[in-house]
């Protein structure tokens, strides 16, 4: 790709070519837009990338967004998918204000009912995973802290 900017001589980024003023006609090499973006400082930041615009449409495919929110969140696509599924088929439901006591005794039941799963052959995802565990807890535990602190602060 031809660069549209080059570095002058102080080190800034400037147009090879100048943008005429449609207003006033005044001739510029480092348009500012309206809002006080260095036009020429943008553009030369992305030509600095050596990307084509192509490159970048490929690199942030919905595949490849997904495997990053994913890796993020520690787990993998699919199941970040299913859990998507789930969310709109209206089966995901999020707990708040419950304590950290109530969110081990629904754990406990999980735990209890994915052992029937298997004792009957049911190879299934489980209802509850160790990862999804401990993402709860940790949502519990800092639900009932905030409560907690809401009480203290409000008697």
């Amino acid at each position: 790709m031809e660069r549209l900017t080059i570095r002058n001589n102080v080190g800034l980024d400037v147009l090879k070519s100048p943008v005429v003023c449609g207003r006033c006609g005044e001739v510029d090499y480092s348009p500012i837009t309206e809002s006080g973006e260095d036009v020429a400082k943008r553009l030369a930041a992305y030509e600095d990338t050596g990307l084509e615009p192509e490159d970048f449409k490929k690199a942030f495919n919905e595949d490849a967004v997904v495997k990053l929110a994913a890796q993020a969140l520690g787990t993998t696509p699919d199941r970040l998918r299913e859990l998507v599924k789930a969310q709109h088929e209206g089966l995901l439901v999020v707990l708040e204000g419950i304590t950290t006591g109530q969110a081990n005794t629904i754990m406990g039941m999980c735990e209890q009912l994915n052992a029937m799963k298997a004792r009957h052959g049911d190879d299934q995802e489980p209802l509850i995973t160790w990862q999804l565990y401990n993402a709860l807890t940790k949502s519990f535990a800092r639900a009932e802290a905030e409560a907690a602190r809401r009480k203290e602060k409000h008697g």
